[in-house]
């Protein structure tokens, strides 16, 4: 009887440790893809907004010596209010 429960605890011991790791692993992709990229994340995952999203440029140059210094292409989100 004893060992039954010993080997019923070590198969409830794996299966929680295997569904932790898991847990953290599926946790720390999405909110690496979230932190990395969010609008592209928000675009992907609603294909019925895609026309709300309009891709804008942004170039910065160094007026001393106008070489681009940093260019950013965010996203312009314009949502229609639902009534």
């Amino acid at each position: 009887m004893n060992d039954k429960l010993k080997t019923i605890l070590v198969i409830v011991l794996v299966v929680a440790l295997g569904t932790l790791a898991v847990n953290q692993t599926l946790g720390f992709y999405y909110k690496s893809q979230f932190l990395q990229s969010p609008c592209d994340l928000c675009r992907n995952l609603n294909p019925l907004l895609d026309e709300c999203f309009k891709a804008e440029s942004t170039v910065i140059i160094d007026a001393m010596t106008g070489e681009i210094v940093n260019e950013k292409n965010p996203y312009n989100i314009t949502l229609p209010f639902i009534e």
